[in-house]
């Protein structure tokens, strides 16, 4: 696995969680037991882990050298 592969799957997890956020805020229309602060929390919770994701891809680049 090259780094455009590992960088393109992290992309395609991250808008998915995004997507994933917006399916549970949309939800609360559908579903009164969820609402708009669980979807926040979601989506708070889904970008602290990417940029954690992220800064832990930089040292894997870094270290990793260009291969």
């Amino acid at each position: 696995m090259d780094k455009k592969d590992l960088i393109k799957d992290y992309f395609v997890g991250f808008f998915a969680g995004i997507y994933g956020g917006l399916v549970v805020l949309f939800a609360d229309k559908i579903l009164p037991l969820l609402c708009w602060w669980t979807a926040l929390c979601f989506l708070l919770f889904v970008l602290v882990m990417f940029f954690m994701g992220f800064i832990a891809l930089r040292f894997v680049i870094i270290f990793a050298g260009d291969n």
